[in-house]
């Protein structure tokens, strides 16, 4: 649902602390009576000021009571818009249903004048054996592509085949190195014959996680074939959807970048913009990103933290030795020594291995003090040098992350501003009140609040460029402005 109403007052003002302090008194008041507690939410006087993830909770509340529920009070939205709120709410809350339960179980529920909300029949759709006569001879070479890889899956041909498959057979200098039509083919017979079960889908996955991730390695368009092509197969199990495709980002196959470029410019997104659940990816897609930076993030302080911890366990020790006197090394000391030495001289090359040699099988009294004072010195560089090395290139690895997520965010929002300023032109001022403004911009106010703590971080360098950018019409950044207003 989209939002509607003022914007959420600003943390500067006595309001926003009033309104936190109430729905605080409500839930804690009503914690022991979920029923009481929903109702007292939804009648709160100033519930159009604070956003409410209605979809999510009320499908969870009719799973709770058998999905009982008075649908002939629905019967309004069976007319309505696409785009309508009625109808938006009805249909996500049965999809979301069937998430809770099974398809067949939402049939039982509604009525027969109600088959407009149905959700489709969460099958896997294979083109390849439901195609009719026609589609058969006009694409005999997919068909006959089809089967040949069928008969490779059921051979388990190994990874690596694979590969050599997918190559295209008379490759030029400059031509790509694999076909994408057969790739296309190639992972539609994969769905297919996974398609029993989740587990089923990551086996399949897993075995061949390097033939898709040779494929697919920096090329945005098998990429985008690949999301084209899960979504042809899939497209009537939305669950399904964002399961596989959270797992090919995990996996490392999808780029974040490429999934938000086919949601907002992919030929097959395009007739899904109503639907949640392609919002509900995107959500999902740039969290996964923030959690991998902040993990690499959290990696790094951890290096850092060592390397803090040894360089003060090596003064430490120092001190010590310094205050004892050396040259007291016993049989177990020179063991170790020729140990750690033996791994030091592998890095420091021939001369500096020979050096370390001499340092534990000639005694101090025959090196004198000045040689054993460089031999320590030598030791303590080269450790700082692999710890230093080791951190810088862990910094560079998150600065270059962090910097391919800011990148992402700014053209995530930078697309919702340019399509509502697209809107805004083509119907002039009475686009603000249509259904597909209002649709929109809701989504682009839910990114904004999903992602609040991310979007901080460069709220300045947002604010710089939107303001650059004069093409956009300021009432299609008016989100940025409500953004801004929570922490003014």
């Amino acid at each position: 649902m989209t939002l509607q109403g003022p914007v959420l007052p600003g943390a500067h003002s006595i309001e926003r602390h009033l309104i936190d302090d109430e729905l605080g008194w409500i839930i804690d008041l009503n914690e022991m009576n979920r029923k009481d507690c929903a109702e007292a939410l939804l009648n709160y006087t100033h519930r159009a000021t604070v956003p409410l993830p209605f979809v999510d909770w009320f499908s969870y509340h009719l799973s709770n009571f058998q999905y009982r529920w008075s649908w002939q009070d629905w019967n309004d939205c069976l007319e309505a818009d696409a785009l309508d709120n009625k109808f938006i709410l009805a249909k996500e809350v049965l999809e979301k249903c069937m998430r809770f339960s099974y398809y067949e179980r939402i049939l039982e529920i509604l009525p027969e004048s109600h088959k407009r909300l149905q959700p489709a029949k969460p099958d896997v759709i294979y083109p390849m054996e439901d195609g009719t006569k026609d589609q058969v001879a006009e694409n005999h070479e997919e068909f006959e592509r089809a089967r040949h890889f069928q008969a490779l899956f059921q051979e388990k041909l190994a990874a690596d085949a694979m590969i050599e498959e997918l190559r295209v057979e008379e490759q030029t200098g400059e031509g790509p190195e694999f076909d994408s039509r057969a790739f296309s083919v190639f992972f539609a017979v994969l769905l297919k014959l996974a398609s029993k079960s989740f587990s089923h889908n990551f086996a399949a996955l897993t075995r061949y996680h390097k033939t898709l991730k040779h494929v697919v390695a920096n090329s945005p368009t098998m990429q985008q074939t690949l999301l084209s092509t899960l979504y042809g197969c899939w497209r009537n199990n939305t669950q399904m959807m964002l399961i596989l495709i959270d797992k090919l980002l995990k996996m490392q196959i999808l780029d974040c970048s490429v999934v938000v470029a086919w949601i907002f410019d992919g030929e097959d997104a395009q007739q899904e913009h109503s639907r949640q659940w392609l919002w509900e990816m995107l959500n999902n897609s740039l969290g996964k990103l923030g959690k991998h930076v902040a993990k690499c993030k959290k990696d790094l302080e951890t290096l850092k933290e060592a390397k803090q911890r040894k360089e003060k366990a090596r003064k430490e020790k120092e001190a010590e030795a310094q205050g004892e006197g050396e040259g007291k090394d016993d049989e177990g000391g020179v063991a170790n020594q020729l140990r750690e030495n033996h791994h030091l001289g592998k890095q420091g090359g021939v001369w500096f291995h020979y050096l370390l040699i001499t340092r534990v099988v000639r005694s101090p009294a025959a090196l004198g003090q000045e040689a054993d004072r460089r031999w320590r010195r030598a030791t303590t560089r080269l450790r700082r040098r692999r710890w230093t090395a080791r951190c810088s290139r862990r910094e560079a690895e998150v600065e270059a992350l962090a910097d391919a997520q800011k990148r992402i965010f700014l053209d995530v929002l930078m697309k919702f501003a340019s399509a509502l300023t697209t809107r805004l032109q083509e119907q002039g001022d009475g686009a603000e009140k249509s259904l597909w403004y209002t649709f929109v911009q809701g989504r682009m106010r839910h990114v904004f609040l999903a992602h609040e703590p991310v979007i901080r971080e460069f709220a300045v360098e947002l604010e710089q460029q939107l303001v650059a950018k004069t093409d956009l019409d300021r009432r299609a950044i008016q989100v940025f402005a409500e953004f801004a207003a929570l922490r003014a």
